[in-house]
Formats: structure tokens, C-alpha cells, sequence
């Protein structure tokens, strides 16, 4: 008994040491995996939502993907950001931001800019960071290089009729034969507090931001 757990022991080493090794020749190479029911071990694709006053580079590595929520309140505005970046292949990519629905179909509209980049910053610190922003239509194609980050801010107004609630909506970046859909979903919360015209356009008192 004790020779033949041995047997399934080295086996199993050596299928894992196999695995290891495909998954590198992926990495290196552009496949896409399906090992365990897990497809895209390798999505040329990642992403990340930011805080609107974050400030990520062109080329700074992204961290894990996962949503965002905001808090609003009524007769505001608030925005947050949706980073794009390619890991492998260089793009001619689209990407469609949908609006926000809530409580009884009610919905927030969006405006969406592209970020446009600037050289900025000395030694450790400097890089290409957003700055201009240029609108943005939905499905407006434009060029991805790899190891690229590419970033959009998004902006988003309440007013005093706005109901109370949560509200969703979904970034859409269509796939190719390189690289698979990505569908982002995120959302804001509207508390039943309504802000004075005087104070619009004032930075959000209310924000929270909460990472998946």
C-alpha cells in the first residue's frame, strides 16, 4: 500500500510540474488555457476601477480585477475611473459604458472621457500620467499597445428627483481573436440626502469607495 501511495505521489509531481509548464509556454506565448473547467489563464485584457483622483501611469502594473461603489448623494456629481490595459498583444480595441439603472428603472445617465497621457514627474516618480480628458462615444475604436494602460473617466450627475438606491452598470470591452469580452459591472449608491445648488459642483462629501 505504502509503495503504491508512493506511485500516485510522483505522479502527481509530475503532472503538476507538466501544468507548470504549459501554463509558462502561455504566458510566453499567447495561448488560451482551459485546465479545470477555468478558461483564459491568459486573458490579453486586464482591468481595474480607480478613485476619480488617482493618478495611474501608462505602464503601472495593474492589481487585481475586481468593481467599484460609489456613494452620492441627490443633486450631485461624482466619477470614478475604468483602466484598461493590455498584457500581450497590441489592440485596435472598443469599449461601451452603459448608464446606471436603479429603483424602478430610474436611471443615471454617464459621460465618459478618454485620458489622455503627459510625461511628468522626476527619477523614481516620473512616467506618463493622466491629464486631458477627450470625450468619449461608445464603440470609438482606438489602439491599445501591449503592456499598456489605457484610462477613462467616468462622470456621473444625480439631481433632486433622483430616487434613492442602488443603481449598477456595466463597462463592455468586446473581444477578438486575441483577447476575450470583458464585462465590468460597479455601481453607486444614492442616499436620500439632497445636496443646495450653492454646493454642485463641490468635491463629494459622501464617497465611498469599496474594492471587491
Amino acid at each position: 500500500m505504502f509503495f503504491g501511495e508512493q506511485i500516485a505521489a510522483f505522479f502527481q509531481s509530475v503532472f503538476a510540474g507538466l501544468l507548470a509548464l504549459i501554463v509558462m509556454a502561455a504566458n510566453n506565448t499567447g495561448w488560451y488555457l482551459d485546465v479545470g473547467g477555468i478558461h483564459g489563464l491568459r486573458v490579453n485584457h486586464a482591468y481595474t476601477f480607480a478613485y476619480s483622483a488617482e493618478k495611474i501611469r501608462n505602464n503601472d502594473i495593474l492589481g487585481r480585477m475586481g468593481t467599484i461603489r460609489l456613494t452620492m448623494g441627490k443633486n450631485e456629481r461624482e466619477g470614478c475611473q475604468f483602466i484598461l490595459r493590455q498584457r500581450y498583444f497590441s489592440n485596435l480595441c472598443t469599449a461601451e459604458f452603459s448608464d446606471f439603472t436603479g429603483p424602478g428603472g430610474a436611471v443615471i445617465p454617464v459621460k465618459v472621457y478618454r485620458e489622455h497621457y503627459i510625461f511628468a514627474g522626476t527619477g523614481k516618480e516620473e512616467g506618463m500620467f493622466p491629464d486631458a480628458l477627450i470625450p468619449y462615444a461608445n464603440g470609438t475604436q482606438f489602439t491599445l499597445p501591449r503592456q499598456t494602460n489605457q484610462g477613462f473617466y467616468i462622470e456621473l450627475r444625480t439631481d433632486s428627483a433622483t430616487p434613492a438606491g442602488v443603481y449598477s452598470a456595466t463597462v463592455t470591452v468586446p473581444g477578438d481573436k486575441d483577447s476575450e469580452t470583458i464585462k465590468a459591472s460597479y455601481s453607486v449608491e444614492v442616499v436620500d440626502v439632497t445636496f443646495p445648488d450653492a454646493a454642485y459642483d463641490d468635491t463629494c462629501r459622501l464617497q465611498k469607495l469599496i474594492r471587491a
